[in-house]
């Protein structure tokens, strides 16, 4: 059987099928992609600002990009994590590119993501005003994405084999949300540990997306290169597996 080869065109209509799928199964369609970084937003401002009192001043801001931008990550990678292994009655019935399921999927929450960015921006816009610095964003965004594709994807291509490493990401999920700085600062962390906080990808880019939007500062270019480099390397070694078991699949699919 002869492999359908991956179009950009075959990914935005997977993509787009997804969305709409999604939409018709609930009653609030498309205010749910609002209200899921609403809730989390409102819990961690209740419990840190209103019951533990450790928020400080600007907390509702910080706290609005970190979750914005931790969301993205987070759903997107536990999305597309399964998504190899997922999709195995197609895989058994089409000969299709397998990298079209990750990467479909990452499309899927990126496009979600864009609208939840868009009305942060304009909240911001009207709350602290527009900065010059927010030229910035899509290099940031960039970055992002990149990471979420190779992470996502590294583990598309491994989860048919380890079905178990679902639970795993699930937990690291959790754990790095705690390690990211989703709601605390950089500077209210010992500055012995910052630089190895930093380490983390996904605190390096919440801090310096707070940065251009909320400090009217520039991003370490240096920073944004090292985790490109390193994204790509990932996603191409992800790209790589998926291609070199696109055969193994559909007999780990009926195992």
């Amino acid at each position: 059987m002869v492999r359908k080869p991956l179009t950009l065109d075959m990914l935005w209509f997977h993509a787009v099928s997804r969305l709409k799928a999604e939409v018709q199964q609930t009653y609030l369609s498309y205010l749910w992609w609002v209200l899921e970084p609403a809730f989390l937003i409102i819990a961690f401002y209740f419990v840190f600002e209103v019951l533990l009192q450790r928020g400080g001043p600007g907390f509702i801001y910080n706290l609005l990009v970190g979750v914005v931008v931790w969301t993205w990550f987070a759903n997107a990678v536990s999305a597309a994590s399964g998504s190899i292994f997922m999709a195995s009655g197609l895989i058994n019935q089409v000969n299709i590119d397998k990298a079209l399921f990750p990467l479909s999927v990452v499309l899927t929450h990126t496009i979600k993501q864009a609208i939840v960015f868009g009305l942060l921006l304009v909240f911001l816009a009207f709350a602290t005003g527009l900065q010059s610095s927010w030229s910035f964003l899509p290099a940031l965004l960039i970055t992002e994405l990149l990471l979420i594709l190779s992470v996502a994807s590294l583990a598309a291509a491994l989860l048919p084999f380890l079905p178990d490493l679902q639970y795993v990401i699930s937990l690291l999920i959790r754990f790095f949300m705690f390690c990211s700085g989703v709601f605390f600062t950089v500077d209210m962390i010992d500055k012995r540990y910052q630089e190895y906080f930093l380490l983390n990808p996904m605190a390096n880019l919440i801090d310096q997306y707070r940065a251009i939007l909320l400090r009217g500062e520039s991003p370490s270019w240096f920073s944004l290169f090292i985790i490109c480099v390193c994204s790509l390397l990932i996603f191409w070694l992800a790209m790589t597996l998926i291609h070199r078991f696109a055969a193994l699949y559909p007999r780990l699919a009926i195992r």
